[in-house]
């Protein structure tokens, strides 16, 4: 049981470590924490007002457990020390991670780079985490351009992301999102040049060519 100065202290540790990208302690000790004062609260909704700290914030800092020991120990030491990064790596399989990490640690990757690896695992799942990462590092040195499509409720994301491939190739699609019927596409200039010409093959703008696409029977 913890007492109320042990309370305040952990209280006041946490919220230095929270609330400022200089952070006096690695994100291990810092989950470790925040797991401490969520058992003498009883959740971390309490935890969070009492440190004025979003909980989506706490469970970025407690995704550190959803990691694999050899990164885990990495982040212990130091050698990754993003949020961000620790969160978008506890989404991928242990194995992933590890060679995600090493590759940051060689400073080969970016936080963003993490992000967007995420995004590619989440639009390719097929793929091995070693083709994911070469298309993102060579993606680095392309022109990327970025679509938003209204996708009609009739059609499932995933289906109008197959006719785009159909269209432009594999390859060019960097990553696909979609939240409910909005579709965000990060495309190649090769694959931008596909769709122009598709679209100017039916005498239509671009815009109307990616809505045109929806349509079922094409």
């Amino acid at each position: 049981m913890m007492n109320k100065a042990q309370e305040e202290k952990l209280l006041a540790r946490l919220l230095a470590n929270t609330s400022t990208l200089k952070r006096s302690l690695p994100i291990t000790k810092i989950s470790s924490d925040v797991e401490k004062l969520i058992r003498h609260f009883g959740s971390i909704k309490i935890v969070s007002d009492k440190i004025g700290i979003s909980t989506e914030m706490l469970n970025r800092f407690l995704a550190v457990k959803k990691l694999c020991p050899e990164v885990r120990n990495l982040v212990k030491k130091r050698k990754i020390d993003s949020v961000e990064v620790v969160n978008h790596l506890s989404f991928f399989s242990g194995t992933s991670q590890a060679v995600i990490a090493n590759l940051i640690v060689e400073e080969n990757l970016t936080s963003n780079d993490v992000k967007v690896l995420r995004a590619y695992r989440r639009s390719f799942p097929s793929l091995s985490i070693k083709e994911i990462v070469e298309r993102v590092l060579k993606s680095k040195s392309k022109k990327i351009y970025i679509m938003y499509i209204n996708i009609p409720i009739h059609i499932k994301p995933d289906l109008y992301l197959k006719r785009v491939k159909r269209i432009v190739g594999n390859k060019e699609i960097i990553s696909f999102e979609h939240k409910q019927q909005i579709g965000k596409i990060k495309i190649s200039k090769s694959g931008l040049h596909s769709l122009k010409k598709e679209a100017k093959g039916k005498k239509m703008n671009l815009r109307t060519y990616l809505n045109y696409i929806t349509k079922e029977d094409n």
